[in-house]
């Protein structure tokens, strides 16, 4: 058991939670919606007063829309006479099932940024789906395992004899930020490939998406944990503790330079593999290792 003092880590972990809210804020009022949050049914009608200042924002010509070629997406039945667009979620969701295959998506794309605008839908909240309630579970716990475990590592960084177990503590810490390193992959997957085929080749890059905040987040975590390790972990553990950070950031460089071309092709689009859908369940096996190497650490790791 790690036993932690109280009024440290309650103030660090209130602030977690108001940054959490504030990112959960942006991110349900922000654009490029994902259509999971639609229900089947969803559609939404702009006006040419609102349509004008949408393409002015998203920096779309009037003229793109309605070169999408009818192979792709008929977008001339999608205004009436007086100008109004009326979207609807049953007949864009085809469209992107296939939009890896296709070619001259520019068009396509800019109708999608539109669509896919927080403000097009504020004012019809039926057409949400509960799928955007889990939609934002997610997100929060996404969220809190990366400003979480900041919480933590200030906490043993600044207030050091706060903590009762230190060694064991940071071990923990080490085996956290693994795991939100070993996800960066994935994350950048659907920056590089996801985001940037159905919105703009400009979404692709390092600032793009999460990346804003994780990034930071990351550069500040792993100085801070190198540097508690040295001041708080006696000197039988340093070198595991330290050998256990270098190796999970080592896997971090790797997977940021091989990682999104695997992860396309075992699980992205370009994957074909029908064995691959079984070969995925397996990571959930994880989960059981991850419990059995906590508790060897629990039986192995003392404080001296």
């Amino acid at each position: 058991m790690i036993r932690v003092k109280t009024r440290p880590f309650i103030y660090l972990t209130c602030l977690t939670v108001f940054f959490i809210l504030g990112g959960l804020f942006f991110e349900l009022t922000g654009d490029r919606m994902l259509l999971i949050e639609f229900k089947p049914d969803a559609t939404t009608t702009i006006s040419p007063q609102q349509l004008s200042q949408l393409y002015i924002k998203w920096n779309i010509p009037k003229t793109e829309i309605f070169k999408i070629p009818p192979e792709i997406f008929d977008s001339r039945q999608i205004f009436d006479v007086a100008g109004n667009l009326t979207l609807k979620k049953s007949e864009l969701e085809p469209v992107i099932k296939r939009l890896h295959t296709l070619d001259n998506i520019a068009g396509f794309q800019g109708l999608l940024r539109i669509a896919t605008s927080f403000e097009v839908w504020r004012h019809n909240p039926q057409a949400f789906s509960i799928s955007r309630l889990f939609y934002a579970l997610n997100f929060i716990a996404i969220i809190t395992c990366g400003v979480q475990i900041l919480a933590l590592v200030m906490t043993i960084w600044l207030k050091p004899d706060s903590i009762f177990n230190k060694n064991k503590y940071l071990m923990y810490i080490v085996i956290c930020e693994l795991g939100i390193l070993l996800w960066l992959p994935f994350q950048n997957y659907s920056v590089e490939h996801t985001k940037s085929l159905l919105f703009s080749p400009e979404f692709k890059g390092a600032v793009a998406g999460l990346n804003v905040l994780l990034y930071p987040i990351i550069f500040i975590i792993f100085p801070a944990t190198i540097s508690s390790i040295k001041r708080s972990a006696t000197k039988k553990y340093q070198p595991i503790l330290l050998s256990f950070s270098f190796v999970s950031f080592t896997l971090t460089l790797i997977g940021s330079w091989f990682g999104v071309s695997l992860i396309d092709h075992l699980f992205g689009m370009n994957s074909t593999n029908p064995l691959t859908p079984w070969f995925a369940s397996s990571i959930f096996f994880a989960a059981l290792f991850f419990f059995l190497f906590v508790r060897l650490i629990d039986h192995g790791v003392g404080d001296e």
